[in-house]
């Protein structure tokens, strides 16, 4: 059930969505890497929710690796409290 209303909500999610996400966290970004996270998002969510992490590969060579730490941190916590 939980996993049905990520899936509805993912595709309305806008930048500044992650915008207000990243400073909820504390998380740094350019621009550009909020947009690489973006899309990133809306093309592995299904991979994502379903704990497939072999995708955060892709993600891990396009943006720092700090920011990748922090987000990759958020998603383990996330994903073990929802998923």
């Amino acid at each position: 059930m939980l996993e049905k209303m990520i899936m509805h909500y993912l595709p309305q999610i806008t930048m500044d969505d992650l915008r207000k996400f990243a400073e909820k966290n504390s998380i740094s970004y350019t621009e550009e890497e909020l947009e690489i996270v973006y899309f990133f998002l809306k093309e592995h969510a299904t991979e994502l929710l379903h704990k497939n992490t072999k995708c955060l590969s892709l993600l891990e060579k396009q943006i720092r690796p700090e920011l990748y730490q922090k987000l990759f941190s958020l998603y383990q916590y996330y994903s073990s409290q929802y998923l």
